[in-house]
């Protein structure tokens, strides 16, 4: 028999072995889950296919911006750092409507009517910011609303209220 063989006593309430009781272990077994004790962990937000949905979507619209109106970084800089924090939010909120794993295809729209501000507000910010190219009040005026849905797709609930 072993020096941190597994008691006979029962757990506390919180899963972990009392450790005043008489016989109980030092350590514990193999077996047991490394987080007995510990609270439960909320589901991760960023997923690997949310990531690469982020990635892709950042990839796509910065490519159709350079192809429309070019990224003047060294004429327009605070334009060009404006536009890439707008393309940024704005493709990390639309990625947040990717389904989670084990959540089927179903797209995570949340409370229907609150979820469609997120979505507009995402697909718009990039619009605002390149209809008037290099024009720096337009491109915060666009960082502005890709932040608004960014924070509405973060801290939104799951239903209705």
């Amino acid at each position: 028999m072993s020096a941190f063989s597994q008691t006979s006593q029962p757990p506390s309430s919180d899963g972990v072995l009392l450790e005043d009781s008489p016989g109980a272990a030092t350590f514990p077994p193999a077996s047991a889950p490394v987080q007995a004790g510990l609270p439960a962990v909320a589901p991760r937000k960023w997923v690997r296919r949310r990531v690469v949905a982020a990635v892709a979507i950042l990839a796509a619209v910065a490519i159709a911006v350079h192809a429309n109106v070019g990224w003047a970084l060294a004429e327009h800089p605070i334009w060009s750092v404006t536009t890439a924090g707008v393309l940024v939010l704005s493709s990390l909120t639309l990625a947040l409507f990717v389904p989670a794993p084990g959540s089927g295809w179903r797209p995570v729209v949340g409370c229907a009517p609150c979820a469609a501000v997120g979505a507009i507000l995402a697909v718009v910010a990039p619009w605002m910011a390149v209809s008037n190219a290099f024009d720096t009040s337009s491109a915060g005026f666009g960082l502005a609303l890709a932040a608004m849905a960014f924070t509405r797709k973060v801290t939104e609930t799951s239903t209705c209220r």
